[in-house]
């Protein structure tokens, strides 16, 4: 059993609040499937990474952390390079000039090869699937998946560094969602996206319009979870000292997909696992756990399994 993650790896520029910089391997997709390898899921790569010598910093490193990227594309066009503020509060402020960048040319034909056979899962999101021309070959791509993968998805909105106006965005946000079994999002993400609705509000929309599962994350609140016809299920933060939140909501997702494939659950049997209180309610737990230790080191650096399960 696998899981394929598709979507951007960045050069993070990090500026701490003591004025320190520090150059990390980051963005959304990449951090979920290191994520992934280091919760012990076997994880399948796919990105389109530069050939400069930014790309193959990005390359080595997922690559000797475990992370499969034989689905790796490299490509002349320029590495995505961000850099992100860190607030006093561990928030940070991202800026960056993406144009051209590597990460968001996808072609249809570059996205021919087969999943591998023992997929069973796909977590895609965040700019590859918000910046043209790429993110319109995703989406295509994500709606032919096979009926037995289950999706992921992570709008991780970065208001600025999206090639696309605001509606636009929105527009391929509820595109994605309908087309998803879980969305995983942000507080910060939806009140973007709806600024006139509540967190709940959007959970419970989404939840009613094609996923069987919803979870969005509240910072230091914890996160609430949604699916169909059901009520909403709180869920209570893990408390830490905050370094920076980079990676935080990509390693919670990462947790719960872990332990749906721990209950040999993924694919078509995601929705049966979703149904039973129980099993969710441990793999949110997991999850707050996991995003917690994620949030107590700078940058993108989850936990592995082992460090989980001894703060559990």
């Amino acid at each position: 059993m696998s899981i394929t993650v598709i979507g951007e790896a960045v050069l993070d520029v990090v500026k701490t609040p003591s004025g320190e910089t520090k150059e990390l391997p980051g963005g959304s997709p990449a951090n979920t499937a290191l994520a992934l390898t280091r919760l012990g899921v076997q994880t399948h790569y796919r990105g389109r990474l530069s050939d400069d010598s930014n790309g193959q910093l990005l390359f080595d490193h997922f690559k000797s952390q475990g992370v499969d990227m034989s689905a790796v594309i490299r490509v002349s066009e320029p590495s995505s390079v961000i850099t992100a503020v860190i607030a006093a509060d561990g928030a940070p402020t991202y800026q960056a000039n993406l144009k051209g960048a590597s990460d968001y040319g996808w072609q249809p034909s570059e996205l021919s090869k087969p999943l591998p056979s023992d997929c069973l899962a796909v977590n895609f999101g965040s700019l590859a699937t918000a910046i043209e021309p790429g993110a319109s070959a995703i989406a295509n791509w994500v709606a032919d998946l096979p009926e037995q993968v289950t999706r992921s998805y992570d709008p991780n909105i970065r208001p600025g560094l999206m090639n696309r106006t605001d509606e636009e965005v929105r527009l391929q946000v509820d595109y994605l969602v309908r087309q998803s079994d879980f969305v995983k999002a942000s507080d910060v993400d939806v009140q973007w996206l709806y600024p006139n609705l509540s967190v709940a509000d959007v959970a419970n929309l989404w939840a009613n319009q094609g996923p069987d599962l919803v979870v969005i994350t509240l910072g230091e609140n914890g996160a609430v979870a949604a699916r169909p016809q059901r009520s909403l299920m709180e869920v209570p933060p893990k408390v830490v000292t905050v370094a920076d939140t980079i990676g935080a909501g990509d390693t919670f997702a990462a947790a719960v997909l872990r332990r749906v494939a721990q209950d040999q659950m993924l694919g078509e049997r995601f929705e049966e696992w979703v149904s039973n209180d129980d099993s969710l309610l441990l793999g949110l737990h997991e999850a707050a756990v996991a995003a917690g230790i994620t949030c107590s080191r700078n940058g993108a650096n989850p936990p592995t399994w082992q460090e989980v399960s001894a703060a559990l």
